[in-house]
C-alpha cells in the first residue's frame, strides 16, 4: 500500500512543478532606490556593475532637481555621469528631447544627445546629429534642423550648421539654408529666432519694392516690447530715389477698456525736393466717471503724398482729412459733447481748413414734463469756430439753442398724430457783408421759430404663419401711410450767416411731406443659449468681482448664468423686423423743389414745388444677409433719375459684397431762383467684393473692384480691381496680391508676394508697383 501512495505523490509532485513552471509570474515590482544628491531611480532590474556603477534595465527612469530621464538602459557612475540608449528621452518644463544615445554629467549639468529630435517651448521644433544640454536653460545644435511645423514633412524648415538656444529667450542660428519641402530655397549666414510665449525684440525682415517714381525700396523694421500693453515699431525706409525715410507704430492698450494706435512717417523727397510726412493717431478711451474719449487724428503734409506713397483707395481717393477728439457722456436724460475738429477738404483753387476751438454740446432726449401730456427735448452748443480758405477768413464764437416741445396723441389704436413746436436762437460774434463777401467783426442774432405735426395712420395690418410645424415662423404685415407737415420762418439776414455745419442751414419751409411705409415682422425661436457649466472670459477693470484673478487689469473667468426655463424667463421666441419699404414725397407751398430741361439746350423749362419720388426698401431674411434699395423718380422729367442697389452675403466658406449705382444723365439742380441743367452720359457703375475659401479655411481667394458701364472716352471701364490668393496652414502663409487702378488723381500697378512663417513673422515681402 505504501508503493501506490507513493507514488501518487511522487507523480503530483511532478505535475505541481511543471504547472508552476507553467503559470505566468507576475512583474516584479518596480525597486526604487533614493540615492543622494537628489537622484531618484525607478527600474524593474537594478543591478551594481563590477566598478561600482547602477545598472538600469527595464524601462529605467531617472530624476534629478526638475529634469526626468528614460531610456532601454541607463548606466549610472559614481551618482553623478549618466550613460543612456535606445529610446532616449529627457524633459524637463515643456521641453523634451529624444534620441538614439546620451551621455550627461548631473553635477555638471552638461550632457549629449545623439540623433536627437526634440522641441522646446513655445514652438522650435528641431532634429540635430548632436545636441548638448548645457544647463537648464541652454542647447547646443550640430548639423540641425529646425520649423514650426509639425507635419512629417514639413512645409518650411530651417538647415543650420549650429545653433545657440536659451530657452524663453533667444535661438542663434548660423548658415541656415530655408528649405520648402525639403527642398532648398534661400541662404542666410546668420539670424536670432525668438524662442519665448511672449512678444520679442527684434529686427524683423526687410521688406522689398520697386515704385516707378521713386526708384527701388527697401524697408527695415525694428519691433521693441514696451511691457505687457505697448510695443514699437521703427521702420527705417531707403527709395533709390526719393532717399532716406523713417517712420514708427506704437500701440498701446492703457487698461481693459481703452486701447491706441500712433503712426507716423517722414521723409525728404528728392523726387519733389520737399519734406514729405503723414501722422495719425487713434484712440479709444472709457473713464470710470462715466465719460468716453474717441481720438482720431490725421496730418498729412500735401494731399498728393497719398499716392504717391499709400496703398488703400479709400485714403488715395479722399479729398478731405479729418481730425477730432471727443469727449463724450451719456446719462438717463441728457448727453455731453465736447469735440475739437479740424477739416481740411480740397477746394477749386486751395484748401479750406475748418476746426472748433472747441465745441461743448448738450443734448435732452425727448422726456415728459412731469405729469403733462407735453415732451421736451432740446439741443445747444457753444463753439469756437475758424475757417480759413481761398477766400474766406473767420475766427468767431457761436452758442445756440434749439428747445422742442411735442405732444404725442392717439386718439385711435391706429392712429398716432404728434404736433411739436420750436425755436432755435443763434448768436454769432461775426457775420459776413452781403454786398462784399467779406467777414465782419459784429455781432448777429438769429431767432428762427419753427412748428410741425406728424401723422402716422391708419395702420392696417396682417398676421400669418408660414413654414413646417417644427420651424413655423409668425409673420406681421404691416402697413402705414405717413403725413408731415413743417413749417420754419424766415430769417430776413439769412446771408449773412457764415456757414460751418447744419446749425446753420435754417433756410424757411413750408413743407408737406407724405408717404407710405411697409414693415413685415416675424417672430423666430429664439437663438439657444449656452449650456450652464459654460464659461467665458470677461476683463475685469477692477479686481473686486469674487472670481477675478489676479489685480487690475487681469483677466477673469466668469460662470454664466444659467438660461431661463422655456415659459419661465425670456420668451422662446423674439420678433424681427426683416423687411421695409418706404415711398415718400415732398411738396412746398413757397419755393421750387425740382426743375427740368426737356429739350436739352442748357435752359430749364419747367420747374415744380414737388420733389422727386423716393423709393427706400430694405430685406434682412437673416444676419448674414441684407440687401438695399434706393431710387429716386423725377416727376418732370418722368423716369427714374438715381437708383442704387447694394447687399451682403455671408456663409461660413464664402461672402459676397455689392453695389450697382445708376444716375439719369439728364439732371437739373435749383440754388435759390436759379436753375441749373446738366445733360450728360448715362452713368452705370458696379462694386463688387468677394471672398472664398477652400480645404477648411487654408486657401483663399478674394476679389475687389469695380465697373463702368460708360466710362468717358478713353477711360477703362473696369478702373480698379484687386486679387488675392492666400493660403494658411498650421505653420505659414503665402500671400500673391494684384492690384491695378487706373483714375485720373491715382493710375497705379502693383504685384506683391508676401511669406509669414510661424514664430518668425514675415519672411519675405517683395512687391513692384507702377505708376502710370
Amino acid at each position: 500500500m505504501r508503493r501506490p501512495l507513493g507514488f501518487a505523490l511522487a507523480l503530483l509532485a511532478v505535475f505541481s512543478s511543471d504547472a508552476l513552471q507553467a503559470a505566468p509570474q507576475p512583474p516584479a515590482e518596480p525597486r526604487i532606490y533614493r540615492l543622494p544628491a537628489g537622484v531618484e531611480v525607478v527600474a524593474e532590474r537594478i543591478q551594481r556593475g563590477g566598478d561600482g556603477s547602477l545598472v538600469l534595465e527595464g524601462a529605467p527612469t531617472l530624476r534629478w532637481q526638475n529634469a526626468r530621464f528614460q531610456a532601454d538602459r541607463m548606466v549610472l557612475h559614481e551618482g553623478k555621469r549618466l550613460e543612456a540608449e535606445g529610446n532616449v528621452l529627457v524633459v524637463w518644463g515643456g521641453n523634451r528631447i529624444s534620441g538614439r544615445r546620451l551621455t550627461y554629467d548631473l553635477e555638471q549639468d552638461l550632457g549629449t544627445i545623439e540623433d536627437a529630435i526634440g522641441v522646446v517651448e513655445p514652438e522650435f521644433y528641431f532634429s540635430a546629429d548632436r545636441v548638448q544640454k548645457v544647463g537648464e536653460d541652454r542647447l547646443f545644435l550640430e548639423s540641425a534642423t529646425v520649423t514650426t511645423c509639425t507635419q512629417p514633412v514639413p512645409y518650411w524648415s530651417f538647415s543650420v550648421s549650429s545653433a545657440r538656444v536659451k530657452v524663453d529667450r533667444y535661438a542663434h542660428l548660423r548658415n541656415l539654408r530655408l528649405n520648402v519641402r525639403g527642398a532648398p530655397v534661400f541662404y542666410l549666414p546668420y539670424m536670432v529666432w525668438p524662442v519665448r510665449p511672449e512678444r520679442s525684440a527684434g529686427l524683423l525682415f526687410p521688406n522689398l519694392g520697386t515704385t516707378e517714381r521713386r526708384g527701388r525700396v527697401v524697408t527695415q523694421p525694428l519691433f521693441l516690447p514696451l511691457g505687457r500693453s505697448a510695443d514699437l515699431t521703427l521702420v527705417a525706409e531707403y527709395y533709390t530715389e526719393a532717399g532716406l525715410g523713417g517712420g514708427t507704430e506704437l500701440r498701446f492698450v492703457p487698461n481693459p477698456k481703452g486701447h491706441g494706435v500712433f503712426n507716423g512717417f517722414f521723409i525728404r523727397d528728392r523726387v519733389v525736393g520737399a519734406d514729405r510726412w503723414r501722422i495719425s493717431y487713434n484712440q479709444t478711451q472709457q473713464f470710470r466717471n462715466g465719460f468716453r474719449m474717441v481720438a482720431d487724428i490725421n496730418q498729412v503734409s500735401d494731399f498728393n503724398y497719398f499716392t504717391d506713397f499709400e496703398r488703400d483707395l479709400r485714403l488715395v481717393s479722399s479729398p478731405m482729412m479729418l481730425a477730432r477728439v471727443e469727449f463724450a457722456r451719456n446719462g438717463r436724460w441728457t448727453s455731453v459733447n465736447v469735440r475739437e475738429l479740424r477739416r481740411e477738404q480740397l477746394v477749386a483753387g486751395g484748401s479750406l481748413v475748418q476746426q472748433t476751438l472747441p465745441e461743448l454740446e448738450f443734448r435732452g432726449r425727448n422726456r415728459r414734463l412731469g405729469r403733462s401730456p407735453f415732451y421736451f427735448a432740446y439741443e445747444s452748443s457753444f463753439t469756437s469756430i475758424a475757417q480759413q480758405g481761398v477766400t474766406l477768413r473767420a475766427d468767431y464764437l457761436r452758442g445756440d439753442f434749439f428747445p422742442t416741445f411735442s405732444l404725442p396723441v392717439s386718439p385711435l389704436p391706429w392712429l398716432d398724430v404728434t404736433p411739436r413746436a420750436s425755436y432755435r436762437l443763434t448768436y454769432y460774434t461775426q457775420r459776413r457783408d452781403p454786398v462784399t463777401g467779406t467777414i465782419v467783426d459784429a455781432g448777429l442774432l438769429r431767432g428762427v421759430a419753427g412748428a410741425g405735426i406728424d401723422i402716422v395712420g391708419p395702420k392696417f395690418f396682417r398676421i400669418f404663419e408660414r413654414g413646417r410645424a417644427e420651424r413655423r415662423a409668425k409673420f406681421k404685415h404691416q402697413f402705414e401711410p405717413r403725413v408731415g407737415y413743417t413749417f420754419r420762418d424766415r430769417f430776413e439776414r439769412e446771408a449773412e450767416v457764415i456757414r460751418f455745419d447744419e446749425v446753420d442751414l435754417s433756410l424757411a419751409r413750408n413743407l408737406l411731406n407724405y408717404g407710405l411705409r411697409s414693415r413685415l415682422f416675424v417672430k423666430r425661436p429664439r437663438a439657444e443659449a449656452p449650456p450652464v457649466d459654460e464659461v467665458s472670459a470677461v476683463i475685469l477693470p477692477e479686481a473686486t468681482h469674487p472670481l477675478a484673478l489676479g489685480g487690475p487689469g487681469q483677466l477673469g473667468r466668469e460662470r454664466l448664468p444659467p438660461p431661463p426655463a422655456s415659459g419661465v424667463g425670456a420668451p422662446s421666441v423674439e420678433p424681427l423686423e426683416i423687411a421695409t419699404l418706404e415711398i415718400t414725397q415732398n411738396r412746398s407751398f413757397d419755393d421750387r423743389l425740382t426743375c427740368a430741361d426737356l429739350d436739352g439746350d442748357g435752359i430749364a423749362e419747367r420747374t415744380s414745388h414737388v420733389s422727386e419720388i423716393s423709393v427706400v426698401g430694405r430685406f434682412n431674411p437673416s444676419p448674414a444677409t441684407n440687401f438695399d434699395l434706393r431710387g429716386l423718380y423725377h416727376p418732370l422729367y418722368r423716369q427714374i433719375q438715381d437708383v442704387s442697389l447694394s447687399g451682403n452675403v455671408r456663409q461660413r466658406t464664402a461672402a459676397v459684397g455689392f453695389s450697382v449705382v445708376r444716375r439719369n444723365g439728364r439732371s437739373c439742380s435749383l440754388f435759390g431762383a436759379r436753375a441749373f441743367p446738366v445733360v450728360r452720359e448715362d452713368d452705370t457703375q458696379l462694386r463688387l467684393n468677394s471672398a472664398f475659401s477652400a480645404f477648411g479655411g487654408k486657401l483663399r481667394f478674394a476679389f475687389d473692384g469695380s465697373f463702368n458701364a460708360n466710362p468717358p472716352p478713353g477711360a477703362n471701364r473696369v478702373p480698379d480691381r484687386r486679387f488675392q490668393i492666400e493660403y494658411y496652414t498650421q505653420c505659414c502663409g503665402v500671400l500673391i496680391e494684384y492690384l491695378a487702378r487706373d483714375f485720373a488723381v491715382a493710375s497705379r500697378q502693383e504685384l506683391r508676394f508676401t511669406v509669414d512663417l510661424r514664430g518668425i513673422g514675415k519672411f519675405l515681402d517683395l512687391h513692384h508697383g507702377e505708376d502710370r
